[in-house]
């Protein structure tokens, strides 16, 4: 018989009317015919079995043991709130993971996970022999800062406008690549549009967590102002503008 550590083994003896198995401190009993075997190892049981007539005999047998697989998930993990981690458990040959929505599939052994609070991820492996093994890791969360991209504004077309974002680290801002803005990597580039415009800004804090947020800018058409016609006078003399 073969079996895995920590796993029971039934023994059945047959061909005698009572019986008594050697001392074993890993049989469940010594006087029944089918005892419950738990070795922690390649074990061998030996029985004494007695007929009617009282005449005796002896068999025995092995229980072999093989040894749980050495699952891992490695340690413990930190995601920012709205992204994603690639788990991978090692080990095995086949994998299960604990029923868990956050999970991209659960009989793989990389799945990726999408906590959005500190979660606990377990995992049975099983190896060639049927035997399994459980681990597990904590993923915990960070929040995403609160970026803020400013008020929306407005300027006359041909003008510039300041903006300013907040919420991450002083150097950890990029805005989307627009033309009209004078940078794109600083928190208060100059903007000057040519039309109604969203900027989109990505900003990231000292966890390494981003978040973004737009600031909407309008642009005014300028007046059409008429000055009236080119007139000729002579000095000394006034016209009429």
């Amino acid at each position: 018989i073969s079996i895995c550590i920590g796993e029971s083994a039934d023994l059945n003896a047959t061909g005698g009317g009572s019986y008594i198995w050697d001392e074993d401190p890993t049989l469940s009993a010594l006087l029944i015919p089918d005892p419950v075997a738990t070795p922690l190892g390649d074990t061998e049981y030996k029985v004494t079995g007695v007929d009617d007539n009282g005449c005796e005999n002896r068999d025995s047998l092995f229980v072999f043991t093989f040894d749980l697989p050495d699952v891992s998930v490695g340690g413990d993990e930190t995601v920012c709130i709205g992204d994603s981690v690639n788990l991978m458990a090692t080990g095995a040959t086949t994998y299960l993971w604990d029923s868990e929505p956050t999970l991209s599939a659960l009989d793989i052994p990389d799945p990726w996970a999408m906590p959005t609070v500190l979660t606990e991820y377990k995992v049975t492996g099983t190896d060639d022999n049927g035997c399994m093994n459980r681990d597990s890791l904590f993923v915990s969360t960070l929040a995403v800062p609160d970026i803020d991209a400013g008020e929306d504004d407005a300027v006359c077309i041909g003008g510039t406008v300041s903006l300013f974002a907040t919420g991450g680290l002083a150097d950890m801002y990029v805005w989307n690549d627009d033309p009209t803005l004078s940078e794109l990597d600083v928190f208060h580039p100059d903007a000057t549009p040519t039309e109604t415009t969203e900027y989109i800004v990505t900003g990231t804090d000292i966890n390494g967590c981003s978040n973004i947020d737009t600031v909407m800018v309008e642009v005014y058409d300028l007046p059409i102002i008429n000055a009236g016609l080119d007139d000729d006078i002579c000095i000394g003399d006034s016209t009429h503008l």
